[in-house]
């Protein structure tokens, strides 16, 4: 059975350092589990969703990600944009390349 870590490690199909993977999750708040054996609780979790998308976007904004014969096209990086951002958007994350726009809001109705 796959740990949490090792589940993250692998959603996505690129490498990703450990430590990366590691900082997200203290970000996330999951660190504590990512030696516990994955289950469908936690794959259904925010957290872990989230995690994912933070996960998709760092491989988004590096410099240049390849490791052997392994690169990301424009393309890959599309759709790890619009995957994350599908994400961000079901919790109301910032999404990956658009700006927060400042809102009005008329409150003397």
């Amino acid at each position: 059975m796959k740990t949490v870590l090792e589940a993250l490690k692998s959603c996505v199909g690129y490498p990703v350092p450990k430590d990366t993977i590691e900082t997200i999750a203290v970000r996330r708040g999951i660190y504590d589990s990512l030696q516990e054996e994955i289950n469908t609780q936690v794959m259904g979790s925010k957290a872990f969703a989230l995690c994912e998308a933070d996960i998709m976007k760092y491989l988004v904004t590096v410099a240049n990600v390849s490791e052997g014969d392994v690169s990301i096209s424009v393309n890959d990086k599309d759709i790890l944009i619009n995957t994350a951002n599908s994400v961000y958007a079901k919790y109301d994350e910032p999404l990956i390349g658009v700006s927060l726009q400042p809102t009005v809001e008329n409150l003397c109705e």
